[in-house]
């Protein structure tokens, strides 16, 4: 569960392709956290990555409690 300003994200649920492209922080979340990884600097495999989510790679919104700043986790299978 990932943490801000020293206590843990309110979980907000597992958002579509779609519904994370509407939310630009919780987009920018998500690129900033797979752009340690080479595949998530690849335009093209981003673009498939989020419009696959759902079946077996999710992400996690959860929102800090104290500041609203969005935080994602993501999970492939």
């Amino acid at each position: 569960m990932p943490t801000h300003c020293g206590d843990v994200g309110v979980y907000l649920g597992q958002p579509t392709g779609e519904e994370l492209r509407a939310n630009p922080a919780a987009y920018e979340a998500l690129m900033e956290e797979v752009a340690q990884y080479e595949w998530g600097n690849d335009p093209e495999y981003m673009r498939g990555f989020v419009d696959g989510l759902g079946g077996s790679q999710v992400v996690y919104l959860f929102e800090c409690r104290h500041c609203q700043a969005q935080l994602v986790q993501w999970d492939l299978d």
